[in-house]
C-alpha cells in the first residue's frame, strides 16, 4: 500500500494574501465609473434641455418682434383711416358743394316761378 506523506499547508498565509487582494476597491471603481457616466448623461440631458429653452426663447422673441410692427402698422392705418375719413367729411359737406357749383360751374338756384331744377351753364 502506498502511504502519502502528509504536507502541511500555510492557509495563513494565502489568507494574508486574499485580505491584501480587495474586491470592493474594484466594485468602487464600477460605482465610480457608474457615477460619472450618469453624471455626464445627466450634464448632457440639462445641456440639451438649456439649447431647446433658448431656442424656445428665441422664437418667442421673434414672434413678439413680429406682433410689435404688425400693431406698428395697424396704428399708421387707423391714423390714415381717420384723416382719409375726416377729408371725405370735409369734401363731401354740402356747402362746399354748393360753392362750387354756383362759383365754379356757373350753377345758380331757381327763381320763384320757374321750375325747381338745376340749370348748368356753358361757358
Amino acid at each position: 500500500m502506498i502511504v502519502a506523506k502528509q504536507r502541511q499547508f500555510s492557509y495563513q498565509s494565502g489568507y494574508a494574501r486574499q485580505q491584501t487582494y480587495q474586491p470592493r476597491e474594484r466594485i468602487k471603481l464600477k460605482k465610480s465609473r457608474l457615477i460619472k457616466i450618469s453624471c455626464f448623461l445627466s450634464l448632457f440631458i440639462c445641456l440639451g434641455m438649456a439649447i431647446a429653452l433658448v431656442s424656445h426663447y428665441n422664437r418667442i422673441i421673434a414672434a413678439n418682434k413680429q406682433v410689435i410692427q404688425h400693431e406698428r402698422h395697424l396704428n399708421t392705418l387707423y391714423e390714415e383711416k381717420e384723416h382719409i375719413s375726416i377729408q371725405i367729411a370735409q369734401l363731401s359737406a354740402l356747402k362746399r358743394i354748393e360753392t362750387i357749383a354756383i362759383n365754379e360751374i356757373g350753377m345758380y338756384y331757381p327763381r320763384e316761378g320757374r321750375e325747381k331744377s338745376l340749370v348748368a351753364t356753358t361757358n
